[in-house]
């Protein structure tokens, strides 16, 4: 059978490519070279099957058109999300160029615009008919951080379409309705474990480098939320356009982990739905700094981008593509995961990290931040976040009650 390169859902063909066994195999690249990555082994991909949906936000640049061409090449149905459904179609067009005739699954262009509420509800209402084996929450946005906190004088916010601050609306708010309207459909797709896979960063983490560098990660007690859509940051400070980014990280893995935590409430520890969350390193080459000043990219694109400081794109999507089909990341919940140079044993330190990832760069589980396994935070992020996107976000699946038990329906 041809595999069948599409366009938005109610589209036409777009072109026909030779159909060949689904390829497992992902590159792993460094920047500037190849290198290998413990705790990843192509060979224990789980092979996709026909029908195997992937939905990828912001999957028209950096990581989230690198993890598209992937999870293409190994033989998903892949939905790349963009925040038009033009800019989405020209992704769609430029993974299958790059993939050339080594694409064995499929591609759909989707318009969702995370900064509009209204535009995620359209999307969930026209793909009512869908099913999903795995959604990647990866589309993000990072304000001019003011050249990391050099520049004089306050800093103004950009404002979504439902008046959110743009970095918390786009990157957890917009996210969370959308999980929300989609989890119906992962708990109801049949097959293998459905996966939730969200994009942090280890720049969530108050003790880590990038976390230190300015004002550091913390949603603090929550009380800029607790005024509604017109918050300026999470914990009720003036707006700061590097820390709301850090802090937009740290909602991923707190939403995560109190994701995870209520699935295995309503579902039980053999939920066939899981949520984790990853860092995909810190990758200059991505999109995600196209609103920063010019001296600040100068900055990133020449003095950081080297292993194992940087992530390049291709690295990145390897993780992400790991995330989705990889057996060990189907079989935990609530997980955080990260590689060089910020992955190392608790009994190592950051020091050694780094030494690992020039070494022996590995991709695997560890401990988020202190402030991201704050449980009580976690379920309060949670329920100022069903206020304020003005939707109840219910995991238990309709045949179910609270407690996991089948119900008469």
């Amino acid at each position: 059978m041809s595999s069948t390169v599409l366009l938005p859902l109610r589209a036409s063909t777009l072109r026909r490519t030779k159909s060949r066994a689904p390829s497992r195999v992902v590159r792993a690249a460094g920047v500037g070279e190849t290198r290998v990555f413990r705790g990843i082994d192509p060979r224990q991909l789980v092979a996709p099957t026909i029908g195997h949906t992937v939905l990828v936000t912001g999957g028209t640049s950096g990581i989230g058109w690198e993890s598209s061409r992937q999870l293409y090449e190994a033989g998903c149905r892949v939905i790349v999300a963009g925040r038009t459904e033009e800019k989405a179609e020209k992704a769609v067009k430029s993974i299958v160029a790059a993939s050339g005739t080594t694409g064995t699954g499929s591609l759909e262009a989707v318009g969702i615009d995370l900064a509009d509420l209204s535009s995620i509800k359209k999307f969930v209402d026209d793909v009512a008919y869908e099913s999903f084996s795995a959604i990647v929450l990866n589309a993000g946005v990072a304000p001019d951080r003011a050249a990391m906190g050099m520049a004089a004088g306050p800093q103004t916010a950009k404002r979504t379409k439902q008046g959110f601050e743009e970095t918390i609306g786009v990157n957890h708010l917009g996210h969370f309705l959308l999980c929300q309207g989609l989890l119906p459909k992962l708990l109801s797709t049949a097959g293998a474990r459905k996966r939730i896979v969200i994009t942090s960063g280890e720049i969530h983490n108050a003790e880590s480098p990038d976390g230190r560098n300015g004002a550091v990660p913390t949603l603090g007690d929550l009380s800029g939320l607790e005024l509604g859509p017109d918050f300026e940051m999470c914990d009720g400070g003036d707006f700061d356009g590097n820390k709301a980014y850090k802090d937009s990280k740290l909602c991923g893995v707190l939403f995560a982990r109190e994701l995870a935590r209520r699935l295995r409430e309503s579902l039980g520890d053999d939920a066939d739905v899981v949520c984790n969350v990853f860092s995909p390193g810190f990758v200059p080459t991505s999109g995600l700094f196209r609103n920063q000043s010019a001296p600040v990219q100068a900055l990133l694109k020449f003095a950081f981008n080297y292993p194992p400081l940087a992530t390049s794109l291709e690295t990145a999507g390897m993780f992400t593509t790991h995330m989705v089909l990889g057996r060990n990341t189907g079989e935990t919940q609530g997980a955080y995961y990260c590689g060089p140079p910020d992955y190392y044993l608790p009994e190592e330190g950051m020091i050694y990290g780094f030494l690992r990832g020039i070494f022996a760069p590995e991709f695997g589980e560890k401990s988020p931040s202190f402030e991201a396994m704050d449980a009580r935070l976690g379920r309060r992020l949670w329920e100022l976040s069903e206020e304020l996107v003005g939707t109840k976000f219910d995991v238990a699946p309709q045949d179910r009650d609270r407690e996991g038990s089948p119900v008469a329906v």
